[in-house]
């Protein structure tokens, strides 16, 4: 038996906080952005007075925590018409799939959407950046597949991740495309020039200000200074930004990769350990060495710093956009898709609708592509 809650989640208290931080620790897909250690920060700074609720799944005879999910109530709108759920949006969350006790996997998904297709409020539930592959996402496709629950991906995509296993056999470098590895070779040989290129891992204490202060620098140098989009543009993503890091560094789950160039780290990405999966979370780099091409070579030299170093992790998931530079220098990729789950008669309805006049896009599009003929 399950006991299925949705509570506010300024509402939980310490222990509750502990369990799911334990039950992160447990998720079959492992996901650092429904950390409490990624969560509470968040809502602090970044969503303070939005109303998120804290859906939970509870094994009755042994109170252990077996599903979590973060959601706010989401009024009608115009493409949206009805009122339904959305996992949490911010622009930090680059995955928003709930966490789901491995051992507990189909208990925990049926317990889940059975009480959301049970209850009359809202219509459906809306995930921005969810896995479509995966032992979690298979058990999710089962249950909609054999209930009442649909599945309406608004888009889908593949996202760049890299798996340790095959960087054994040979480096990011080397798989490289011919013109892509004398790019980087090129820019690499400019790099030396200004001095010895290095890297290192850097696992920070919970107190350890230097390379959160050195990460939050570099960042700020770039285009996102200049479009005001860096964490350090806002005291409030600082704050938010250096609180998340101090949670996760007490438990070792925040890594900055640091490329230095003599002593001077000119290129930073912090990424965030969840399970055996490594998160990149963001990037800095100094424009001073842009001919060194710092933000390829970040990259590569953190993968091949996780495979020598660090052999309990599997896999680096990018969390990158398609069309990323990071997709040059992976070895693969994840599908991903943004997905709304409805359950009621009315939102399938629209849902229905709304698949067909995508369909009807795309092949206008289509024909219209084929009508022009090919390019100069």
């Amino acid at each position: 038996m399950t006991l299925v809650s949705l509570r506010p989640l300024r509402e939980l208290s310490a222990q509750e906080i502990r369990q799911w931080s334990q039950l992160a620790a447990r998720a079959a897909e492992p996901n650092p952005f429904q950390d409490p250690a990624f969560v509470l920060p968040l809502t602090r700074e970044i969503t303070a007075g939005r109303p998120l609720q804290f859906l939970s799944v509870m094994e009755s005879e042994t109170r252990r925590l077996i599903a979590a999910c973060i959601v706010e109530s989401c009024d009608p709108t115009f493409t949206r018409p009805l009122p339904h759920l959305r996992s949490l949006a911010t622009p930090y969350t680059f995955c928003d799939s709930p966490l789901i006790d491995r051992d507990y996997l189909g208990v925990g998904v049926r317990a889940l959407w059975e009480s959301l297709s049970n209850q009359r409020s809202w219509h459906g539930v809306r995930f921005r950046f969810i896995r479509t592959s995966g032992p979690q996402a298979e058990a999710i496709q089962e249950y909609c597949s054999s209930s009442q629950v649909a599945v309406l991906h608004d888009r889908q995509w593949d996202r760049a991740a890299t798996s340790i296993s095959e960087l054994r056999s040979a480096s990011l470098l080397e798989r490289a495309s011919k013109s892509r590895r004398k790019s980087l070779n090129r820019a690499r040989r400019w790099l030396q020039s200004q001095g010895a290129v290095t890297h290192r891992l850097v696992f920070p204490e919970a107190a350890e200000r230097r390379p959160v202060d050195a990460f939050l620098r570099l960042e700020a140098l770039g285009w996102k200074g200049v479009a005001g989009t860096a964490i350090g543009s806002s005291p409030r993503d600082v704050d938010f930004f250096r609180e998340m890091v101090r949670k996760f560094a007490a438990t070792q789950q925040v890594c900055f990769g640091e490329l230095l160039v003599g002593q001077r780290v000119i290129a930073s990405t912090c990424n965030l350990l969840a399970g055996d999966t490594l998160f990149g979370f963001k990037l800095g780099w100094d424009p001073e060495f842009a001919d060194g091409n710092p933000g390829h070579w970040a990259e590569i030299e953190l993968a091949q710093a996780i495979c020598d170093e660090r052999p309990e992790i599997a896999t680096i998931d990018s969390c990158s956009q398609p069309g990323s530079y990071v997709e040059a220098v992976s070895t693969g990729s994840h599908p991903m898709a943004s997905a709304v789950h409805v359950w009621s008669r009315r939102a399938q309805v629209l849902c229905g609708i709304r698949r067909a006049v995508q369909t009807l896009k795309t092949t206008l599009a289509r024909g219209g592509e084929a009508a022009a003929g090919p390019g100069r």
